[in-house]
């Protein structure tokens, strides 16, 4: 008897377990898809103001993780990285830009 109450209380314990780690894992997905889109976003965001502008040449990366975009990347000017941050941080779901946009240099 003392033996199955031991065995039930592990399979009570190990599902228990299983379905706190499937849920853990079915809410990453969800942020994931939801971090995908707001990336988008933020890169359609950045085409409208940068796409076809002559001089200065940006090129950026964006990560989003929960809401927190990364912007990294290099361009020829200051103002530009500072417009990308400020265009960023507009898109609607931002809820911080982390710019790490660096000064390209040219030899």
């Amino acid at each position: 008897m003392n033996r199955r109450v031991t065995l039930v209380s592990f399979l009570v314990s190990a599902l228990l377990v299983f379905c706190l780690t499937a849920a853990q894992a079915a809410g990453a997905r969800a942020v994931s898809a939801e971090d995908h889109e707001l990336t988008q976003r933020v890169y359609s965001a950045l085409n409208r103001e940068f796409a076809g502008q002559p001089g200065d040449s940006v090129e950026v990366i964006v990560k989003t993780f929960q809401g927190e975009v990364t912007l990294t990347g290099a361009a020829n000017e200051m103002e530009s990285i500072t417009k990308a941050g400020e265009i960023a941080s507009r898109v609607s779901g931002v809820k911080s830009v982390t710019n790490r946009i660096s000064i390209r240099v040219t030899y």
